[in-house]
């Protein structure tokens, strides 16, 4: 997959992004966070605008599905009451 973005000129190169000093939070999150595919369309002609916003969110809205929740009374009640009613 990088050696398509660098024939296309859309390889997201740490270096470049460091002399940038608008992108300069982007090189971490493109060093050690994990791969996605917007990463490729932050330089080049199809560049995209959302794709700086979409690095820095991936780690937060891959959380948030994850976290636990606290079940309501009224949904444990039901389920009490169903699995003794079979």
């Amino acid at each position: 997959m990088d050696e398509i973005a660098k024939l296309a000129e859309v390889y997201p190169s740490p270096l470049l992004l460091l002399k940038d000093s608008t992108k300069r939070h982007l090189v971490r999150n493109i060093l050690f966070g994990p791969a996605v595919p917007a990463q490729y369309r932050l330089i080049g002609e199809n560049s995209w605008e959302g794709a700086e916003k979409t690095i820095t969110t991936v780690i937060p809205r891959t959380l948030y599905p994850t976290r636990t929740r606290v079940a309501n009374k009224l949904i444990l009640l039901f389920f009490f009451f169903f699995l003794f009613k079979i």
